[in-house]
């Protein structure tokens, strides 16, 4: 998993468009909002930072070039970005104009290691748009955006997952993304201050402050976190759900729906003249909590066969009895290609055979 996380993305696009900038206290503020939006390193060595009213700002850095935000300038580079994370993987999920997650598990290109990917994708981003990028890389979300915080500006941290224990340990627990002021507050009160400490406490006790949520901080605070890159590529979906008058309480329960869910989604995509290389599995607890289990091959498949294999590996390899009972099941389709459009897999023959 990688987090990739723009160094002072707005102040270094104004920067970047107007070189006279480089080296000075650029300081972005909407003045309708009356804070700020970005800061340059240069404006961060007098206390300015994202969110603080631009009054302060202003008194504490004097010579500090206040800038106007130019949202459709960042969105135009914002999709230069993701072009670049494009070449590499589909499995993108967008936090904000200058971050997101990429989950490289199957990678389009021939690289077998996550660190060198985030390595390339920093470099085509310095090469091409002359910005600079931090990236983290991790075994889940949760490792990964905390190490691309680590060694800003123009960061590579790599935390392989034998390493995560202590490499959370010593944190204070606000890094743990998810815990705002009020929990971090309620923690402290508890005395709990690092991650480590939060490991330590038994989980009835997370449970009695903080309900379901405390669970969640447990698993956190040992480096677990299953949940999944969710990808928003702009590509249509199909997919088809059933709702349960009484839940679900064991995987095999589902056998019968796989084969029904697969059959529905082989009528609709031939009826769209549409393949597809991802299938997604949705669950959602009788809690309300929802999961998604998530698989991407090379080759399109429109086949129930080929279909009921992906879900049928999804649900052996990516699936557990933690996420039961459930009342709601779902299946879709996503990175959807025409009929009679080339496969992922005949374009890369093709640049083979042209090498």
């Amino acid at each position: 998993m990688i987090h990739v996380d723009m160094d002072c993305f707005y102040a270094a696009v104004e920067q970047r468009d107007n070189p006279e900038l480089i080296g000075k206290s650029v300081i972005v503020g909407g003045r309708h909002r009356g804070v700020v939006c970005a800061a340059s390193y240069e404006a961060r060595r007098f206390g300015v930072h994202s969110a603080m009213p631009i009054s302060r700002a202003k008194s504490l850095c004097r010579q500090g070039i206040f800038l106007p935000v130019r949202m459709a300038r960042y969105q135009e580079i914002s999709k230069e970005i993701h072009a670049i994370f494009q070449r590499y993987t589909d499995m993108i999920q967008p936090i904000s104009l200058d971050e997101a997650f990429l989950d490289v598990t199957n990678p389009k290109v021939g690289i077998p290691w996550a660190s060198t990917i985030a390595r390339k994708i920093k470099e085509d981003i310095r090469n091409e748009l002359e910005l600079v990028a931090s990236a983290g890389v991790g075994p889940n979300k949760l490792v990964a955006k905390i190490a691309s915080d680590e060694d800003k500006p123009d960061g590579l941290k790599v935390v392989p997952p034998e390493e995560v224990r202590n490499f959370l340990n010593p944190m204070p627990v606000k890094r743990i993304w998810g815990i705002g002021h009020k929990a971090e507050e309620k923690l402290r009160n508890l005395g709990i201050t690092t991650i480590k400490a939060l490991s330590e406490v038994p989980e009835e006790i997370l449970l009695r402050h903080f309900g379901q949520q405390g669970l969640s901080l447990h698993n956190l605070s040992l480096g677990i976190d299953q949940s999944e890159v969710k990808a928003r590529t702009g590509s249509k979906s199909i997919g088809r759900e059933t709702t349960y008058p009484e839940p679900v309480l064991d995987p095999g329960d589902l056998n019968d729906d796989l084969s029904r869910l697969a059959k529905e989604l082989e009528a609709q995509l031939k009826k769209k003249g549409l393949k597809a290389r991802s299938l997604t599995l949705k669950f959602k607890r009788v809690d309300f909590e929802l999961f998604t289990r998530s698989i991407t091959e090379s080759q399109a498949v429109d086949d129930q066969t080929d279909i009921l294999r992906m879900a049928t590996d999804i649900m052996t390899e990516k699936v557990d009895n933690e996420l039961f009972p459930i009342r709601l099941f779902g299946m879709s389709c996503s990175h959807l290609d025409r009929e009679d459009a080339p496969s992922l897999f005949d374009l890369l023959e093709e640049v083979r055979e042209g090498e």
